[in-house]
């Protein structure tokens, strides 16, 4: 099934079209680039914002495009990702921190 502007919806969600982040912006926000492959300009849902989640490149999203102006979209949730995110660890040794002996 697709909506009228030809993207599938996530299962379970009719509203919501899945997305991933390319990059952060200032002021909140970011571009995503749909599955369909264009790119759009987006900010987080406030209940999303509410959750301090904090987003990265390369994280898959829900996102929902805006019917009035194709090119901006709202961030719904994020999606649990199976491979390893920048999220899980990062820099397992901060320079900041010495090491004991």
């Amino acid at each position: 099934m697709t909506t009228a502007d030809g993207t599938s919806p996530v299962a379970g969600d009719d509203r919501g079209v899945r997305a991933t982040v390319i990059a952060h912006l200032n002021n909140g926000m970011f571009r995503l680039q749909l599955t369909d492959g264009r790119e759009v300009m987006a900010h987080t849902a406030l209940d999303f914002r509410m959750a301090f989640a904090r987003l990265l490149p390369g994280d898959q999203v829900v996102a929902e495009v805006s019917p009035f102006d194709p090119n901006k979209a709202r961030i719904r949730r994020l999606l649990k990702s199976t491979q390893k995110s920048q999220h899980e660890n990062p820099n397992p040794n901060p320079p900041n921190q010495r090491e004991r002996s």
